[in-house]
């Protein structure tokens, strides 16, 4: 990550809103700069709780990068809650995480990046979430 960006990614010219709901400050900022830098507009959440309120209150990004452990409502509650909600339900819910795909399977996420992560492999999956023609797709990526 080298922080510079691209002059002419323009907000009209910006990729969809992806949500990222880490309770690292790290973690979150890097994946914030990571978006930016490929042209995609990011909001960020530190828990599921804030997330949810957040969603709640209208923000309605394409799909949401959610780390599976954090404090307060941690990523399988925040993933029920929104699949339970039939206005958030259609947004794409991508669990991060480096736990095991056992306890990664009971979420109700759509698709899953393993711990670390591996830039190529996190855009290579938001470029099939968001393009047009995904929906009702389950995607597994370690």
């Amino acid at each position: 990550m080298n922080g510079t960006r691209d002059p002419a990614i323009t907000a009209a010219s910006r990729k969809h809103l992806i949500l990222v709901v880490d309770d690292d400050a790290e973690t979150r900022a890097m994946l914030v700069e990571l978006l930016d830098r490929e042209g995609y507009s990011a909001a960020e959440a530190r828990t599921g709780a804030e997330a949810l309120r957040m969603l709640r209150s209208g923000l309605r990004p394409r799909a949401m990068l959610v780390d599976l452990t954090m404090p307060e409502m941690n990523g399988k509650v925040f993933c029920d809650a929104c699949a339970g909600d039939h206005e958030l339900s259609a947004i794409w819910r991508v669990i991060v995480s480096g736990a095991d795909l056992g306890e990664i399977s009971r979420c109700n996420a759509h698709a899953y990046l393993s711990k670390p992560l591996d830039e190529v492999t996190i855009f290579e999956l938001l470029e099939h979430l968001t393009a047009p023609r995904s929906r009702g797709l389950a995607l597994q990526v370690a």
